[in-house]
């Protein structure tokens, strides 16, 4: 995926549009859309970089604290999220004493905006176990 200043377009609001494409690819989620660009926009093209860089976790051994948690996990994705495979979901869940998958169908990487509806069904029957 690389840093925000090598993604499609030509200036950083072109870029941050093209982000807020790729995650949401549901469809009538055009305000979804807007607001994930409106939101991305705050960071300012100097800065966008400098935050996916910082936000890079990828030199932690995050993976070997997983089975440290100890509390009910609901791991709730889309399934066209374009940022997080359904392989990093069920290795993450297969760390995880207790947690729940739940795959939202033809979800982006918001479904908790996207399908308000079905994220609280999925947390609904995770609690009611």
């Amino acid at each position: 995926m690389g840093l925000p200043s090598a993604w499609p377009g030509n200036t950083f609001s072109e870029r941050m549009r093209w982000f807020a494409d790729w995650c949401t690819p549901e469809p009538n989620s055009e305000h979804i859309r807007k607001w994930a660009h409106d939101i991305l926009l705050r960071s300012g093209a100097e800065f966008a970089d400098q935050l996916m860089l910082a936000g890079d976790v990828s030199d932690l051994d995050l993976a070997t604290r997983l089975p440290e948690v100890k509390v009910p996990t609901l791991i709730v994705s889309g399934t066209l999220d374009p940022l997080v495979t359904e392989a990093a979901l069920e290795f993450i869940h297969s760390q995880i004493p207790g947690s729940k998958v739940a795959m939202i169908d033809g979800a982006g990487h918001l479904p908790f905006m996207t399908r308000p509806e079905e994220v609280a069904a999925a947390i609904n029957d995770f609690f009611a176990m």
